[in-house]
């Protein structure tokens, strides 16, 4: 599971937002000299977008569960990066954003 936060620029208040989001794993392949690649991509239309906003102690979350399916990932470490493309909000958001991760050798199971 992941949670993303998003604010303004006047502020750190937590805000909700209006756009599509789309988070992709990317893992180095070591004999492509370290280069990160597409390993797995979630498409989340702003019309679900909502289904995964939750009221958090930080202000608005959207907290998103990434199902591998049948094609589970090596353990180590890898990179996940997260796209918004805002519909009309007024939080500007960076093309992409890159956050280093460590897959677990066990996935963790559901409760």
């Amino acid at each position: 599971m992941i949670t993303l936060l998003f604010t303004t620029p006047e502020s750190s208040t937590r805000v909700s937002v209006d756009g599509d989001m789309e988070v992709t794993l990317l893992l180095e392949e070591e004999d492509a000299g370290g280069v990160a690649r597409p390993f797995h991509r979630w498409t989340f239309p702003r019309e679900r977008l909502a289904d995964h906003q939750r009221h958090t102690v930080f202000g608005w979350a959207y907290i998103f569960k990434l199902d591998w399916g049948s094609h589970v990932p090596r353990p180590g470490p890898a990179l996940l990066a997260v796209q918004f493309r805002p519909a009309s909000t007024p939080v500007p958001a960076p093309a992409e954003v890159r956050q280093r991760v460590m897959i677990p050798a066990t996935p963790p199971q559901d409760r």
